[in-house]
């Protein structure tokens, strides 16, 4: 796509006029996300250098040079750099392990309350009245206290040390109680499950 270079002028805050050179695929961005809902302000640094063909932010992305987004929920802001030029845009959240986008309407069952991240991007169902805790001969099963206690045997294996540190909780499906999936907790289950080095 050929960039053309079009002169935009905002008002700051400051109520101070400035100017800066932009392109139009950037101007049609602009556009499509205050039509969604998200709030993008022009900021006054000068462009001195047009943008080279062929480099720049793709479509449906605004250089950070120019504009500052705010997103609206349930989506969030989501930075790349294209051809040396760091763009920004609005996208749906990428919700890991039990979570889902609130973009996508669930419905919990009797007895599962929502709950949101702290961001409020990602939902999940968790059982209303789940009381957690550690259990098995080396604390290594996370169970539902309303359940009985889970039997195992006492044999003692290196990883059962990284669930110390772990959290214990309603992060199974459905908001059953199970280890929270973390990157840490993976980790340390995958260091201590290999095999010793012989020398």
């Amino acid at each position: 796509m050929k960039y053309q270079s079009i002169l935009v002028c905002a008002a700051a805050v400051s109520l101070t006029v400035g100017c800066m050179e932009t392109t139009d695929e950037t101007v049609v961005t602009v556009d499509r996300l205050e039509q969604e809902g998200h709030e993008v302000t022009w900021l006054e640094e000068a462009q001195e250098e047009d943008v080279p063909e062929g480099q720049g932010c793709p479509t449906g992305w605004a250089d950070t040079s120019q504009v500052a987004i705010k997103c609206g929920i349930p989506t969030v802001l989501v930075v790349k750099t294209f051809g040396g030029v760091e763009c920004a845009t609005c996208q749906e959240p990428k919700c890991g392990g039990p979570w889902t986008s609130i973009a996508t309407p669930i419905l919990c069952a009797p007895g599962y309350d929502l709950k949101l991240n702290n961001a409020g991007t990602c939902q999940r169902c968790v059982k209303g009245d789940a009381q957690c805790a550690r259990g098995g001969c080396s604390g290594q099963v996370c169970y539902d206290t309303s359940e009985s206690p889970p039997i195992t045997t006492c044999e003692y294996l290196p990883e059962y040390a990284c669930y110390d540190s772990a959290n214990c909780g309603p992060f199974g499906p459905g908001g059953a109680c199970a280890w929270e999936d973390t990157p840490a907790l993976t980790a340390c289950i995958d260091a201590a499950s290999e095999p010793p080095k012989l020398p």
